[in-house]
């Protein structure tokens, strides 16, 4: 379950079983955004490329994480820069390993420690890491798990257990890994999947413990959705696997309900979305439901979440032409109860649900291409809707011109903040490298 930043609105439409009926929502302009402050890092850098931010438990800190190139000849290597929420300054900021590709950022609950996970690589070896570091920036702990790259990691809210998905290069053979809150190991499971796949998400049930680990595979010319389910000590209690239409289907993302009991999991057919939604108890299916036609047109599903206060369900897509987008909003059952139409261009941020309120939150920027040239530079905005797919706030954060790309968007109490980086050319002194904004 993760809070939701999010994009302009433009329609709802609000859909009852058997008679849909459309309603048209008051036009709501962009709003300049007030910037509070900027803070800006890998200024000096040939290159910098933001990936992630969290934020700690009590709101105070934010931690931007990206990977910088400092030199001709050197490799990259991942940054972590700790901000002070309420004033902007650099608290401080370390780097990590050269040749490690960063893929998650979390901030431990019960420790107050960031974990950073992925993938080094040195002497033709990889191995999938977890290190966490405390609140002074200092290494508290690192593990590794040789000859497996890293596909995803979770932190259990209450036990401050640490999780992570792995495969092998190669794939075949998924391996689900858990540490405790200091850094020792808990258990460690393989699954060999007798195919060419990796697990592509795991999550953690905050109420039972169990650890959900889902990927798709085709075996024998079948494709599969397979979720294995264990316990907080690690013992195999269900798996799972359920028939995809597409022979490579792809996992985009998962989101789990402690209350209802439900895992949700969305996946990509290349025509089509679908989101099934399992019993975490057994694995059962408690509804499977597909969007979009199969043209071209159709929405590219991106995320799915689960509004904690209501329980709903919303799924994030996102498609060309003029990146028409949807947020659709499902009862647990499966019934759609809200449709809302946006469009923006062109990357859309993970979204980010504030837990008190339900409202979802989407930042956007201007895409670009490898040679980072922007693919329809509209600038960098944010919208949030209430639970009815509502838009209420809509800000413009950056004009045309200003941003390369934007990574992520969370929140801090009032402020919204927005981690991108800013064009490669520092041309007539404009600033350059990554940047992290707090805006309201």
């Amino acid at each position: 379950m993760r809070p939701i930043a999010v994009l302009t609105a433009t329609m709802t439409a609000v859909l009852a079983v058997g008679a849909p009926v459309a309603v048209q929502a008051p036009a709501l302009a962009g709003e300049p955004a007030e910037v509070r402050w900027e803070n800006r890092m890998a200024q000096q850098a040939l290159w910098s490329e933001a990936i992630d931010i969290a934020v700690s438990i009590d709101g105070a800190t934010a931690y931007a994480v990206g990977t910088s190139l400092a030199d001709v000849g050197d490799h990259e290597a991942p940054f972590v820069h700790a901000v002070d929420v309420a004033t902007g300054a650099t608290r401080w900021s370390t780097t990590l390993d050269q040749g490690m590709s960063v893929l998650d950022v979390e901030v431990n609950a019960t420790t107050g420690q960031v974990l950073i996970g992925g993938t080094r690589w040195s002497g033709g070896q990889n191995e999938a890491v977890v290190t966490a570091l405390t609140t002074a920036g200092e290494q508290a702990w690192t593990t590794a798990v040789p000859g497996r790259q890293l596909h995803g990691m979770t932190v259990d809210a209450v036990t401050g257990r640490v999780c992570a998905a792995s495969a092998t290069g190669t794939g075949g053979t998924w391996t689900t890994r858990c540490w405790s809150a200091s850094g020792q190991s808990v258990f460690s499971r393989d699954y060999r999947s007798r195919s060419n796949s990796w697990p592509e998400a795991i999550v953690i049930d905050d109420v039972t413990h169990r650890v959900f680990v889902v990927g798709a595979r085709t075996r024998n010319s079948r494709a599969l959705v397979t979720t294995l389910a264990y316990s907080g000590g690690g013992k195999t209690l269900w798996r799972r696997s359920t028939r995809a239409e597409e022979t490579y289907p792809s996992v985009q993302d998962v989101a789990i309900d402690s209350r209802t009991k439900r895992l949700y999991v969305l996946l990509d057919e290349g025509r089509r979305a679908v989101l099934i939604g399992q019993r975490t108890t057994d694995g059962t299916q408690a509804f499977k439901r597909t969007f979009g036609s199969g043209r071209p047109k159709t929405p590219r599903p991106l995320f799915v979440d689960v509004l904690p206060r209501s329980h709903r369900v919303v799924v994030t897509s996102h498609a060309k032409p003029r990146y028409r987008g949807t947020l659709r909003y499902l009862a647990r059952d499966g019934r759609q109860v809200s449709l809302t139409g946006f469009s923006a261009c062109c990357d859309l941020t993970r979204p980010v649900v504030d837990p008190t309120t339900d409202h979802l939150s989407i930042g956007w920027g201007p895409g670009t291409f490898d040679d980072g040239v922007p693919m329809d530079d509209e600038g960098v905005g944010a919208a949030t809707w209430d639970t009815r797919g509502n838009r209420v706030r809509d800000l413009e954060i950056s004009p045309a011109g200003q941003v390369r790309a934007v990574a992520a968007i969370t929140s801090a109490g009032q402020d919204l903040l927005v981690f991108g980086d800013r064009p490669f050319s520092d041309a007539d002194g404009a600033p350059r490298g990554s940047f992290l904004v707090a805006v309201r």
